[in-house]
């Protein structure tokens, strides 16, 4: 199998267990208030960071990270029985701020679309 296929398939049984041990049975509700969007693997199996994107501001992204690290021993207990691997990569979460970004130029658009539209609709009035 090609290397770079083997990466992409752990890497989606990663984000797999690590989304359904936070979903299903981790009790803190920081750690469950959190989306799993993608993991990235080193080329050596040594790490997994696992994106995540929490919906608040950046103190609740915070408490969420603190959270996550905290029970990072459980999940990553939970990975290592669930992937079988020589060696399980070791699980660190990261947030996703791409995805918090797009997600704020979306409100921008949505935004400007609605004031472009009442504007509009003011002006074609007249005709």
């Amino acid at each position: 199998m090609e290397a770079g296929k083997r990466l992409a398939r752990v890497e989606r049984l990663i984000k797999k267990e690590v989304a359904e041990v936070l979903a299903s049975r981790v009790t803190e509700p920081a750690a469950q208030a959190v989306t799993v969007l993608w993991t990235k693997v080193s080329p050596d199996l040594q790490f997994a960071d696992v994106y995540v994107s929490v919906f608040g501001d950046e103190n609740e992204a915070a408490a969420a990270l603190a959270a996550l690290e905290r029970c990072r021993p459980f999940v990553q207990r939970h990975v290592a029985s669930r992937v079988r691997l020589r060696r399980t990569p070791r699980v660190r979460f990261r947030l996703d701020r791409q995805y918090r970004s797009a997600l704020r130029v979306y409100a921008i658009l949505k935004e400007l679309e609605a004031d472009g539209l009442s504007a509009g609709d003011e002006d074609s009035g007249d005709d």
